[in-house]
């Protein structure tokens, strides 16, 4: 619970690994191409419905 948020070098490690091999969500695709044509505060608003608060967002 105390690394609730602190990302480790070994889990940014494996994230990233994951990340390479997987791609990315639909959620995210949809947010980058947002933020492509400078939809920002729409791009943030999306991600808040999706991931709860605006921190993750």
């Amino acid at each position: 619970d105390r690394l609730k948020c602190v990302q480790t070098k070994h889990t940014k490690f494996v994230r990233d690994i994951v990340r390479e091999v997987v791609g990315h969500a639909p959620y995210e695709k949809r947010c980058m191409e947002l933020l492509k044509v400078s939809e920002d505060k729409r791009a943030l608003k999306f991600l808040k419905r999706r991931l709860g608060t605006h921190i993750r967002g």
